[in-house]
C-alpha cells in the first residue's frame, strides 16, 4: 500500500475549526479581512498568509474567504485523490479476517476527512459522498462485529454525519447529492428500530426515538425552508422523513403507535395550510400539503385493513371527509385574501381532487354512506362551482390587463380555470350529480378559455 502524502495545512485547520468548540453550526463564504496583529506578518502578502487568512470563526460561525475558494478547492481534491485509490482497493479486498482491518480503519479515518473538506466547497461531488458512505459502513460493520471499542460509536457516526449535513445546508440547501446522503444516513438510523406488538416497553421507547429523529429532521427542513425560499429538496426530504414514518411504525402491524403517528401526520398537515398562509407563492409547500393529505388518507385506509378495534376503525374514516373538506374550506379562504397568486389557487385544486376521489370511492376509502355521498357531492358543486361561478363567469377576458398585471383579471382566470379544472374531475370520476346544466358550464368556459392564448398556464384544458 502506498504512503499517503501529508494532509495540507489548509484541511487540518479546517479540520480543527470545524471540530473545536463552539461547533460551528453554519458556513458563509465572503470577502474576509483578517487584520494580523503581529507585526512580523504584518508585511507578508497575501499569498504568503494563506491558508492562515482564509478561515475566519466567530463564535459557532465559520467563514470562508471568497478569494481563497479556488486554492482551497486545488488542496482538499488533491488531497482526496491521493488517498481515493488506497482506501478503494483495501475496501474491495476486505475480508472478515483480513488482517489489514486497522489498515482499512485508518483509511476510512483519513477519507471522512478528506472530504469533510472538500464537500464544504463541493457538496455535490458525487463521488465524494460514495466514498464517504463506503467509510461509515465499514465503521458501522466494524462495531456489529466488536472491532471497535466503543460498541456505540457506529450509531453515533451517523448522528455526527447529520451535524455535518446540517451546517453544509447553511450555505449549500440545493445540492441534490447531499440530500440523497441525508436520506441514506435517515434509513441507517430508521432501520434499527423494530415495533413489536408483544414489547410495549420497547415499542413506547422506539416511538420516542423515531419521533426525536423525525422532529430534528423536520427542524432542519423549516429551517432550510425559511432560509432559502421555495426550496423544493428540503420539502421533498420532509416527505420522506414522514413516509418513512408511516413505513417504520406500520410495518408489523402494530396498533400501539396508531394515535401518535395519527397525531403526527395531523401536525404536519396543519403546518403546510399555516405555512402557506404565509408563504403564498411556495409551489413547493403547495406539493408537500397535498402528498401530506393524501398520507393521511392511506393511514387512515391501513388503519381500517389492519386487526384493531371497530370504534377505532369507524373513528379514523370519520376524519378522512373531515379533514380534507378542512382544508379545501382553508384553501378557498386564502384564494379570498391573495386571489392573484396562482400557488393558492393550485392547493384549492388539489384539495378539492382529494374531496372528490374519497366521494367517488377512487382511493377506495369506501367509509362515506351511499345515501349521503349525492348530497355531499352537490354541497360540493354548489359551493366550488356554482357559487363561483356567478361572481366570475360574467365577467370578460382582457388580455392586455393581463399583461399589465391587473390583480383583478388574474383573480378571475384563476377563478375560472380552477372551476374548469373541478368540473373536468367530476366528469373523470364520473360522479352520479352530472347534469346538462353542468354540461353547459364546461363547455362555456372552454370556449372563454380557448380564446384567451394570453393565458401563460394550461393546466385548465381538457385532455381529449
Amino acid at each position: 500500500m502506498s504512503a499517503r502524502r501529508q494532509q495540507p495545512e489548509s484541511a487540518r485547520i479546517l479540520l480543527g475549526l470545524l471540530r473545536d468548540h463552539p461547533v460551528p453550526e453554519d458556513i458563509e463564504i465572503a470577502v474576509l479581512r483578517v487584520e494580523d496583529d503581529e507585526s512580523d506578518e504584518s508585511n507578508l502578502s497575501s499569498a504568503d498568509k494563506y491558508p492562515r487568512n482564509a478561515f475566519a470563526k466567530q463564535g459557532a460561525h465559520l467563514g470562508l474567504n471568497a478569494f481563497d475558494l479556488p486554492k482551497l478547492a486545488r488542496d482538499f481534491r488533491d488531497d482526496y485523490r491521493s488517498i481515493r485509490s488506497d482506501f478503494r482497493r483495501a475496501h474491495r479486498q476486505h475480508t472478515g479476517n483480513d488482517p489489514d482491518d486497522d489498515k482499512e480503519q485508518a483509511l476510512s479515518s483519513q477519507i471522512i476527512d478528506a472530504t469533510t473538506c472538500l464537500l464544504v466547497l463541493c457538496p455535490d461531488h458525487a463521488t465524494a459522498w460514495s466514498d464517504r458512505k463506503r467509510a461509515l459502513s465499514l465503521m458501522e460493520r466494524q462495531c456489529k462485529c466488536g472491532r471497535s471499542e466503543d460498541r456505540s460509536s457506529g450509531a453515533l457516526c451517523f448522528v455526527s454525519e447529520l451535524n455535518f449535513l446540517d451546517i453544509l445546508f447553511s450555505q449549500h440547501s440545493k445540492a441534490p447529492n447531499s440530500w440523497t446522503h441525508r436520506k441514506w444516513i435517515c434509513r441507517k438510523i430508521v432501520n434499527g428500530l423494530t415495533f413489536s406488538a408483544s414489547n410495549e416497553r420497547s415499542t413506547r421507547g422506539n416511538w420516542e426515538t423515531l419521533q426525536t429523529w423525525a422532529g430534528r429532521e423536520i427542524d432542519v427542513c423549516t429551517r432550510v425552508a425559511e432560509k432559502f425560499p421555495k426550496n423544493y429538496y428540503a420539502w421533498t426530504h420532509r416527505s420522506f422523513v414522514v413516509q418513512l414514518v408511516i413505513t417504520s411504525c406500520f410495518a408489523n402491524g402494530c396498533p400501539r403507535i396508531i394515535e401518535p403517528v395519527t397525531d403526527f401526520l395531523s401536525e404536519e398537515l396543519t403546518f403546510s395550510k399555516s405555512w402557506l398562509s404565509t408563504h403564498i407563492s411556495d409551489h413547493s409547500a403547495v406539493h408537500y400539503g397535498s402528498e401530506t393529505l393524501r398520507k393521511i388518507f392511506a393511514w387512515y385506509r391501513s388503519i381500517s385493513c389492519a386487526d384493531v378495534a371497530t370504534n377505532r376503525k369507524n373513528a379514523c374514516r370519520r376524519s378522512c371527509l373531515a379533514e380534507a373538506k378542512l382544508a379545501l374550506s382553508g384553501a378557498g379562504d386564502l384564494c379570498s385574501r391573495y386571489a392573484s397568486h396562482e400557488a393558492i389557487w393550485i392547493w384549492r385544486r388539489l384539495c378539492a381532487t382529494v374531496v372528490i376521489e374519497i366521494l367517488s370511492s377512487v382511493l377506495g376509502y369506501g367509509h362515506v354512506s351511499p345515501a349521503n355521498v349525492d348530497a355531499e357531492l352537490r354541497d360540493f358543486v354548489q359551493n366550488e362551482v356554482l357559487l363561483l361561478s356567478e361572481e366570475k363567469i360574467e365577467n370578460s377576458l382582457d388580455c392586455r390587463d393581463l399583461r399589465d398585471g391587473n390583480e383583478d383579471r388574474s383573480m378571475r382566470v384563476h377563478s375560472l380555470t380552477y372551476i374548469l379544472w373541478v368540473l373536468d374531475q367530476l366528469k373523470r370520476h364520473n360522479c352520479n350529480i352530472w347534469c346538462s346544466d353542468l354540461d353547459v358550464l364546461h363547455q362555456s368556459l372552454v370556449e372563454k378559455l380557448a380564446r384567451k392564448q394570453c393565458i401563460a398556464s394550461n393546466l385548465w384544458r381538457v385532455q381529449c
